[in-house]
């Protein structure tokens, strides 16, 4: 007897009403557009008489070329520095002598060191400022000056391409796996938008802890989005060791009741500032306070700092925006101060507004409870606040958005969204994702330099498409 052929159920690939195919042609549009914005400025910088490598090293969209070099100290260098100040038992505040002595911003808890003492540590000073091989200014750390900087780079290479592959988990997660060829296609597009992502590759770049504090973000959406808020609250909890200002996520956690992801937020925090505390003494910890005090009201100037504190910093001129200056911050100004405080209120209290729950289909019987994608978006929305709220953004924590574009490409894909939804959706991801990597092109002028900010306009679009779709999705009767 012949055995009886395998029927593959799948839907065939070109029907137009599958929801992977949307959801590719949406990763490939936007692919595409990056893709032309390279091509458009390498020809622009080519034919203002620019030399081939440079007219090359003018666009962002080229820089998974870096993957396979070393990565910076841009987080390391200011993190030893501080440890082996608060080694040396000196008076004064920690921070501000790592500013003064070793030209370092360091900007973290003290928590944040903890990691780092139980291996070994570079003899001596670790100035920020020094000039390394490639003229870059920073601190010189290598296998041989820091042995566990090679571990370190694996660490940060693998982080920053997990997040590629935790967007597809989410677009999967929505969309499910019943179209092997989507899910196949929508992977490669996924790897291909990651490897041209500038706020991606730019903490690989730098050096940044921020890799790992964004992966973390992504995985806390996709258990969230599993309906596993414990495990997100972990998540959650081991970014506040490094980013204390988090615990406003805590805010949103009691007025949503998620209390299981709150308990397990407050637990992790709790136990490692606790550690944090016992190591390094309540006066450092008050040192940081303060620090962060006057942080918050200065911001920084320099123009990858993506934020509406930046933005300011930059239209009244306070410091040079094409220069970063490792040991200053710029001048206080009571416009940016309370421009600062007020955008950021404002951002946190639109998003922490709950929105309308549906009605009940029939009299007696309650509101359902949210489904697992409108919690994702709501807590979506509260990761896009977090970095929009901040005084301080700079463009790897703006890679935290990235699976934040893939769940509402998921989401718009399934519902057979408009084409004009997945336009503002495409338009907001471009907006952040390519931007040219020469200051000069940007500061003619005053009005002009605004242009540089289209970072943050790509991120409050991508806030907005967050509350809409949250909104809708609350209303929506189940």
């Amino acid at each position: 007897m012949q055995p009886m052929p395998v029927v593959d159920h799948q839907p065939p690939w070109p029907d137009p009403a599958s929801p992977w195919r949307r959801a590719v042609a949406g990763l490939l549009l936007m692919l595409a557009v990056v893709a032309a914005l390279a091509a458009a400025t390498i020809a622009w910088r080519l034919a203002a008489g620019d030399p081939l490598k440079l007219a090359l090293q003018s666009t962002s969209a080229l820089q998974a070329r870096t993957l396979v070099h070393p990565s910076g100290n841009d987080s390391w260098g200011a993190m030893l520095a501080a440890l082996h100040r608060a080694r040396e038992a000196q008076p004064g505040s920690v921070y501000q002598r790592t500013l003064d002595l070793d030209r370092c911003k360091f900007q973290y808890p003290p928590a944040s060191l903890l990691p780092l003492m139980v291996g070994p540590t570079p003899a001596g000073p670790v100035p920020c400022a020094e000039a390394s091989p490639g003229g870059r200014e920073g601190a010189v750390l290598d296998a041989a000056r820091w042995p566990l900087k090679p571990w370190v780079d694996a660490a940060l290479w693998l982080a920053t391409l997990a997040q590629v592959a935790v967007a597809l988990l989410v677009l999967r997660q929505v969309l499910g796996t019943t179209h092997r060829r989507g899910l196949r296609t929508a992977g490669l597009a996924l790897l291909a938008l990651g490897l041209s992502c500038y706020p991606l590759l730019n903490g690989w770049v730098l050096g940044q802890v921020q890799v790992l504090l964004n992966l973390c973000s992504a995985l806390a959406l996709l258990a969230v989005l599993r309906g596993r808020p414990a495990l997100a609250g972990v998540l959650l909890g081991l970014c506040c060791l490094v980013k204390p200002q988090w615990v406003l996520m805590l805010l949103w956690a009691g007025l949503r009741r998620e209390w299981r992801l709150a308990g397990a937020m407050l637990a992790v925090a709790v136990v490692g500032h606790g550690i944090g505390v016992a190591v390094f003494g309540w006066g450092m910890h008050a040192d940081y306070v303060a620090f962060l005090r006057d942080l918050a009201g200065r911001g920084e100037a320099y123009w990858a700092n993506q934020s509406v504190n930046g933005l300011l910093n930059r239209w009244f001129e306070l410091q040079d925006p094409r220069r970063f200056v490792p040991d200053a911050f710029p001048p206080p100004n009571d416009w940016v101060r309370w421009g600062t405080l007020l955008s950021s209120a404002l951002i946190l209290a639109i998003t922490l507004w709950r929105p309308a729950a549906a009605p009940a289909t029939a009299a007696g019987i309650a509101a359902p409870e949210p489904s697992p994608e409108q919690r994702a978006l709501d807590f979506g929305a509260m990761l896009a606040a977090m970095t929009l709220a901040s005084p301080v953004a700079w463009p790897h924590h703006h890679a935290a958005l990235l699976p934040l574009c893939a769940l509402m490409l998921a989401v718009l894909a399934r519902q057979g969204a408009s084409r004009r939804a997945m336009l503002w959706l495409g338009g907001a991801y471009v907006l952040m994702a390519h931007e040219w990597l020469r200051e000069d092109l940007y500061f003619a002028s005053r009005e002009f330099g605004l242009l540089a900010s289209h970072l943050l306009v790509g991120a409050l679009l991508t806030w907005g498409l967050l509350l809409r779709m949250r909104g809708a999705a609350a209303a929506r009767p189940v």
